[in-house]
């Protein structure tokens, strides 16, 4: 249904131009039912343009609803987009540590490895050593073993020169075999704390490959969330790039609205021009022929009596009363028109009053027009003969009909703010032979 609006809405741009009604030196020779039917086809155009700019209306409304759930969700969106970079941004924080951590340890891992590479070259420098120690006390064993202890002992006996001399040959004796135990079982310790150390070690680099595991494990847990909240800002951006483009189609299709609104507008006052200019000769025509007819049966030719009035009777001063109070907000004449900001000429006055306030007849006559127009909105013309017609706009509602004769004070309608208006008032007209004319000059 939409679619198809909116495909009339730009079919009809394309035939605006051919609202165009005759030019008025063409009118003059035609009929008055001539007249009065293209008269009417016109209003029937300005009807159809009022029903299309009332769908435009229509569509626009919910364009415009549209337009702003679209934007509230852009701002959701963007909301919920800095929300996750912010996540991402505090998990970042976190993401940092755990790597500070795992490179720490990774650190301390090599520390330990170098100290248990270290401890393993001193193990085996130990156990060279030991190996040498005991080689040479083997070697110091296997040549006591060879010469006999005894003997050597005999010959410490025998080649001492006194008793002391004796108990220092056996106590060097003594004390070499010792010093070279001694040396074995120093080594021998010295190896064992070094091979205590190294299991300390690879109990400490077992732990703390350990700790690396968890660690990464943390690690990767905490760059999951980290990829989660960023998978989130991306799709967020992403919907938020589609929703823009959405965006700017919808704010298109209101623009086109806008101006086809505008050439309804352009196209409606062409068609009330047409119509007003239509109107003019219409009652011109009326009146030629009425004053034919009354010339025909007096007797009279058609040179008498309206010889110096060809525009028509000549504006009186008698015979009109106010239809309403209140002050003349907008004079008649020249000026900017506060709906369109074009200058335009007023062919009225406007009177301000309150919304509701009756309207009265300002002189008798017959009511001839009784409708909606889309400038004057609800609006009475009322025929008072002698090609005088008074016109009431901007009405709130309507309390005579067309054919309806009313008296001179008759309440024939409510002032309103129908139409082309900015607020209450009632737009008042004095017509001579369909010509508008200054108002001012018939009422107080």
């Amino acid at each position: 249904m939409k679619k198809n609006r909116l495909l009339s809405l730009f079919m009809c741009i394309t035939i605006a131009f051919s609202l165009v009604v005759s030019n008025p030196k063409n009118v003059q020779a035609k009929s008055k039912e001539e007249i009065q039917s293209e008269i009417e086809a016109n209003k029937n155009k300005i009807n159809n343009l009022e029903n299309e700019q009332k769908n435009i209306s229509e569509d626009k409304e919910e364009e415009n609803a549209k337009l702003k759930e679209v934007k509230n969700q852009i701002k959701q969106k963007n909301d919920l987009a800095e929300e996750s970079l912010k996540k991402v941004n505090e998990v970042q924080g976190k993401v940092d540590s755990a790597q500070y951590f795992v490179d720490e340890i990774n650190k301390n891992i090599t520390d330990v490895k170098d100290d248990i590479e270290k401890t393993s070259k001193d193990i085996d420098k130990k156990a060279k050593e030991q190996a040498e120690k005991k080689e040479r006390l083997g070697e110091r064993l296997r040549e006591i073993y060879k010469s006999n202890f005894s003997d050597q002992v005999i010959y410490i006996l025998i080649t001492s020169d006194s008793l002391g001399d004796l108990i220092n040959n056996l106590t060097g004796l003594t004390t070499v075999v010792q010093n070279d135990n001694q040396l074995i079982d120093e080594v021998k310790k010295a190896q064992e704390e070094l091979e205590s150390n190294k299991s300390k070690l690879r109990r400490k680099k077992d732990e703390l490959e350990k700790n690396q595991k968890e660690a990464e494990i943390k690690r990767n847990e905490v760059k999951a969330t980290q990829g989660e909240f960023l998978s989130a800002k991306n799709k967020y951006d992403s919907d938020i790039n589609e929703l823009k483009v959405l965006e700017d189609n919808k704010n298109q299709a209101i623009n086109n609205m806008s101006e086809r609104e505008k050439q309804i507008q352009r196209e409606q006052e062409k068609l009330g021009e047409d119509n007003a200019k239509l109107e003019g000769f219409f009652n011109n025509l009326s009146k030629t022929e009425s004053g034919q007819s009354g010339s025909s049966s007096s007797g009279q030719s058609g040179n008498n009596g309206n010889s110096g009035q060809s525009n028509g009777v000549k504006p009186s001063s008698g015979g009109f009363i106010r239809p309403v109070g209140g002050y003349i907000s907008c004079a008649y004449g020249p000026r900017t028109h506060p709906v369109t900001g074009k200058q335009s000429f007023h062919q009225g006055v406007d009177l301000a009053v309150g919304s509701g306030t009756p309207i009265k007849a300002a002189k008798s006559g017959v009511v001839t027009t009784a409708t909606y127009h889309y400038i004057y909105g609800n609006m009475i013309i009322v025929d008072h003969g002698g090609g005088y017609s008074t016109l009431y706009a901007h009405q709130s509602g309507f309390n005579a009909s067309v054919g309806q004769k009313v008296n001179q004070g008759d309440i024939i309608g409510y002032v309103g703010s129908t139409g082309w208006s900015t607020g209450p008032h009632l737009h008042f007209e004095v017509r001579i032979n369909g010509q508008h004319t200054n108002p001012m000059q018939y009422i107080n």
